[in-house]
């Protein structure tokens, strides 16, 4: 269940990564928009399940020295699985209504180091709790000058977020999602 708002930290991610990736110097300011589509996966004693978040757009703030900021919120509620009890479930675990967003801060990006090195640093908040991120990015295209596209991987524990993994009888979920976050970025 936490999987899903880990996973629309990890769009904001994706989408961050993207957009770090296309400002190749420091000296670029061209407005770039972002869109991210978030999947997760989990698994419990019954089957295994996945989920999503519908696409969303995000945006980018450069600095003077090029590197890139962002903080992306994901509904908790936008959060589904296709199974309305489930998602029900979920969503209580997130405590939605009183923590209705699931949030991820990117601060002092270096686009270079991100592309280099195929990982994106972030922090994730569920609920009250922080905690650092390190994504792997992969399958970075360059679509053209002013497009590109590239999924964001990375696993989450509900436990380190303080989540207690939701249970029905002998049916129990499991602490680890894994989320992957397909992130497009363009210059407007």
């Amino acid at each position: 269940m936490m999987h899903g708002a880990d996973r629309g930290h990890l769009v904001g991610v994706a989408l961050l990564s993207a957009l770090l990736a296309f400002a190749a110097s420091p000296a670029y300011a061209d407005q770039i928009e972002g869109h991210a589509i978030i999947q997760f996966n989990a698994t419990s004693t019954l089957h295994d399940f996945e989920g999503s978040v519908a696409p969303f757009a995000f945006a980018l703030v450069a600095d003077e020295r090029g590197r890139w900021s962002a903080e992306v919120d994901v509904p908790a509620a936008a959060l589904q699985t296709g199974n309305a009890s489930r998602d029900d479930n979920m969503r209580s675990m997130l405590d939605a209504e009183t923590f209705p967003l699931i949030h991820g801060s990117f601060h002092n990006i270096d686009p270079d180091s991100v592309r280099r090195l195929g990982e994106l640093p972030f922090v994730l908040r569920i609920r009250s709790v922080s905690r650092p991120i390190r994504a792997e990015v992969v399958d970075w295209v360059q679509l053209n000058d002013n497009k590109l596209q590239f999924d964001v991987h990375f696993p989450i524990s509900l436990a380190d977020f303080s989540l207690e993994a939701p249970s029905f009888l002998f049916i129990r979920v499991g602490d680890t999602v894994q989320l992957t976050v397909h992130v497009t970025v363009q210059r407007v």
